[in-house]
């Protein structure tokens, strides 16, 4: 009977709209993959509709009044909707992809969807699906492109409603991995005064609980995060707690879209754990598939086994899948642009890095794309490191378990596959200052250096650089090839900008230049350079060389090359061939 009285208001409403009205609707038959707890998909059918007349009065209390449900069947509620916590007050929506609204509510029942701009209410956009039998939903709207206008969106079961407020359209980065990137704004350096300054309005931050050491973690991915939050980049207190790293690439990515006149609202998910190791942000099933990863995980006493979930103590959040099931894959129908990467310290060696960053870019890129597209990945290399205070001690250039890392990371950047939608951004030149009162940051170590915003700042410029056809080049010089004769190796570069240059220590020539012999012994030479493009090892007997290198050590802060705006470049080791 509800139905009936329903559907009767709906044509009496719109026979009275004729004339003065036109209401487009278009039916489309749609399947919405659900990637939140399953991996089961939910055929729905769906009206997408857009209206072009200011809003009733009663659309405020009741947007069923906006949908043709005459010949749609649908249960009647019996408990209230609810919203994934991202679809939340002050959000970013993801522009020029499909906006996803998903939550839960009765089974059968129907979920309607209207997102108005606030101020011009004559644009909206509507949409609805029939909850599936697990209780979730997933609704579709249109991609919208960003702007400063803010928006509101309403939710309804035809029982109960959900509104949420000021949301915008614009770029939403997802910020990952451990303690450097989790360091919050209010425990670096310039922190203090950077929350004295917090006054941007479009700068939206998403903040989730950051999960205990020996905490219980989901077996398999939960359907929400925890305690999850937007805040608004207004207040210092809001910002304080946002990773340094993630809102220094906020703020600059918007500074420099706003230099070309664009409105482009920016948003960072928090989504760091200190200590965490690459294997705990993977899916149990693809690591399985993975021998090196496979056989790593073992080797440091953990299972795959579910059996034995959440009994190791210290360490359970190191588990497998443990922060990709509490942290990641509840977010996955999110639409997001890209990832900051910020990893490694926990994992420093080649492999199983050559294979656990490919199937770390492949499996979150299905996740939140729901599609083969890879997301652009902004992969930050680990800072200089090599246990030893770096402000009183010299480095150790046969300690090179992070240049191993680095070196995977190049190598995956150079596969084909990854190229063009995975960036490399080198900090050796950054200040490696640790030593700071435990009142500012409580766990201070050489391995954590304090100094995070030039890190973010570089993050935002390669990143518009690559992804934002940013008309200046900021991208790192990354070897491209190299010739050799009897003597000498000449080595060209890509990204320099203006032209190579020497950064500090300009009287020593290219510095960190070696040379591997084919009996294994390391050996610092020469290097110059030549061009704008090329430097050149020279002195040297080519038929003795296995291998050449940049950079290639654990700290490697001495290293002095970079492009013409000073981004140092990427450090390598190459089989002389």
């Amino acid at each position: 009977m509800k139905k009936m009285i329903l559907a009767f208001m709906i044509i009496l409403t719109v026979l009275t709209l004729i004339g003065c009205t036109e209401l487009t609707t278009t039916s489309t038959q749609q399947t919405l993959t659900s990637s939140l707890t399953t991996t089961t998909s939910t055929s729905l059918t769906t009206v997408s509709t857009t209206t072009s007349r200011p809003l009733r009065e009663d659309e405020t209390q009741d947007i069923a009044q906006d949908f043709d449900l005459s010949e749609v069947s649908y249960s009647t509620p019996i408990s209230s909707l609810s919203l994934h916590s991202i679809i939340s007050d002050h959000a970013v929506l993801q522009q020029n992809k499909p906006i996803r609204v998903f939550g839960k509510g009765t089974p059968g029942a129907i979920a309607l969807v209207k997102l108005v701009m606030n101020d011009n209410q004559a644009i909206s956009y509507l949409n609805y699906s029939i909850i599936g039998s697990n209780g979730e939903f997933v609704v579709t709207l249109p991609a919208l492109t960003a702007s400063f206008n803010d928006y509101t969106l309403t939710v309804s079961d035809t029982l109960h409603e959900i509104k949420v407020h000021d949301l915008l359209i614009g770029e939403v980065w997802l910020t990952s991995g451990q303690s450097n990137m989790a360091m919050e704004v209010r425990e670096v350096d310039d922190g203090l005064s950077t929350m004295s300054l917090a006054n941007n309005p479009y700068i939206r931050l998403f903040y989730q609980y950051i999960g205990d050491h020996n905490g219980i973690y989901p077996i398999n991915p939960s359907y929400d995060v925890r305690e999850g939050q937007w805040k608004v980049a207004n207040d210092g207190e809001n910002i304080a707690h946002c990773s340094a790293i993630a809102y220094s690439y906020a703020t600059e990515l918007f500074r420099l879209l706003s230099e070309e006149n664009l409105n482009v609202p920016i948003a960072v998910i928090n989504s760091a754990k200190g200590g965490s190791n690459m294997h705990s942000w993977l899916s149990r099933q693809a690591m399985l598939e993975t021998d090196s990863i496979k056989d790593y995980v073992l080797n440091k006493g953990l299972t795959f086994s579910t059996a034995s979930y959440n009994s190791y103590g210290w360490n359970n959040y190191n588990q497998p899948q443990a922060l990709y099931s509490q942290k990641i894959a509840p977010l996955f129908n999110y639409q997001i642009k890209g990832v900051v990467w910020y990893q490694g310290e926990s994992d420093g060696f080649y492999s199983p890095t050559i294979d656990s960053i490919p199937l770390l870019i492949d499996t979150w890129s299905a996740g939140f794309n729901q599609n083969d597209e890879i997301l652009p990945f902004v992969l930050i290399q680990l800072a200089p490191y090599d246990g030893q205070n770096p402000m009183t001690s010299t480095p150790n250039p046969d300690y090179v378990a992070y240049a191993a890392h680095r070196m995977a990371q190049l190598d995956v950047v150079k596969m084909d596959k990854y190229k063009t939608s995975t960036v490399l951004v080198p900090i050796y030149d950054v200040s490696l200052k640790w030593d700071v009162p435990l009142t500012q940051f409580a766990y201070a170590d050489p391995i954590h250096p304090t100094t995070k915003f030039p890190v973010g700042e570089r993050c935002a410029k390669i990143a518009y650089s690559q992804f934002y056809y940013g008309v200046v080049d900021y991208s790192a010089p990354i070897i491209e090839s190299y010739t050799y004769d009897a003597t000498s190796i000449t080595i060209a570069f890509s990204h320099v900008a203006r032209g190579l240059k020497l950064y500090k220590n300009e009287e020593s020539g290219v510095t960190t230049v070696s040379i591997y012999l084919n009996n294994g012994i390391r050996q610092n030479v020469n290097c110059v350079i030549i061009d704008d493009n090329h430097i050149q090892i020279t002195g040297v007997d080519t038929t003795q060389i296995a291998y050449f290198a940049y950079g290639y050590m654990t700290r490697n802060d001495q290293a002095n090359l970079s492009n013409s705006y000073g981004v140092p470049a990427i450090p390598f080791k190459i089989k002389l061939q």
